[in-house]
């Protein structure tokens, strides 16, 4: 399994973060601002049954 992450810059050095390490995560992935400026990170779970 491969873990989801994100990825920000903040003075000039980048941060990174875990956002899902469950399942096979992170296929067909997609990433919008919501009014606020927020990351929202949409993406399909393989192997999830529930």
């Amino acid at each position: 399994m491969v873990p989801l992450t994100m990825g920000t810059v903040s003075a000039l050095s980048w941060n990174n973060e875990t956002v899902d390490t469950a399942y096979d995560v992170g296929h067909f992935s997609s990433l919008a601002l919501d009014t606020a400026g927020n990351p929202r990170i949409g993406y399909w779970t393989f192997g999830m049954t529930t």
